[in-house]
C-alpha cells in the first residue's frame, strides 16, 4: 500500500521515486524491483517445496520486491543508522521511532527487531531466498543473503547468528 501512496502523492512511479529520492542519496544504483531473472542473478532453490519462480515479484514492489546485493543493503543501512558520523537520510527522531519497540512488543519496532543493547535487524525470506541485515550497537552493519530457504530448522536464524558472530569479532578486534 505504501508504494501506491508514494505514487499518488509524488505523481511518479514508486520505483522511480525510490531510486531518485532514497537510493541515489545513498549512492546506490544497482537495486531494482525483481522480475525476470537478470543475467548475473543467482538461481533460487527452496528446500520446502516452494516455487521461487512462482511469485510475481514485480507486484510485491514496496512489500519486499527489491533485488539488491548485500553491499547495497549495508550501504542503505549506513544512511539510516542514526550515527552522527554517517550521512543519514532520515531525521534523528524518525530513526528513534523506527528503532523503538512498542508497548505490546518491546523487541519489535517499525519493521525491525530491536534489543536493549541498541542493535536492530531484519530477517526475511521468500521461497528460494533468506536474508538478514544487522546493525549492532557499535554501529557496525552487515548483511547476508542465501539463494535458498529452509524454515525447519530456520536457516534465517543461522544467518543472524553468523552475522552477530562476525560483527562481534570485528568489534573485539578494533
Amino acid at each position: 500500500m505504501l508504494g501506491r501512496v508514494i505514487e499518488k502523492v509524488s505523481g511518479t512511479g514508486y520505483a522511480d521515486y525510490v531510486r531518485e529520492h532514497i537510493l541515489k542519496p545513498c549512492e546506490i544504483d544497482g537495486m531494482r524491483i525483481a522480475g525476470k531473472r537478470a543475467p548475473n542473478e543467482v538461481r533460487y532453490y527452496d528446500q520446502e517445496g516452494g516455487d521461487p519462480y512462482g511469485i510475481n515479484m514485480s507486484r510485491l514492489d514496496s512489500a519486499g520486491g527489491w533485488l539488491a546485493t548485500p553491499a547495497d543493503i549495508v550501504r542503505f543501512a549506513m544512511h539510516v543508522n542514526g550515527l552522527p558520523t554517517d550521512a543519514n537520510i532520515l531525521k534523528p527522531e524518525t530513526i528513534a521511532v523506527m528503532t523503538t519497540g512498542t508497548m505490546a512488543n518491546p523487541h519489535y519496532a517499525k519493521g525491525w527487531e530491536v534489543n536493549q543493547r541498541g542493535s536492530w535487524w531484519h530477517i526475511g525470506d521468500l521461497p528460494g531466498s533468506s536474508s538478514v541485515l544487522l546493525r549492532d550497537s557499535t554501529g557496525y552493519c552487515g548483511a547476508a543473503f542465501m539463494n535458498t530457504r529452509r524454515l525447519k530448522p530456520d536457516i534465517r536464524l543461522t544467518l543472524e547468528r553468523m552475522m552477530r558472530d562476525m560483527l562481534q569479532s570485528v568489534s573485539n578486534s578494533s
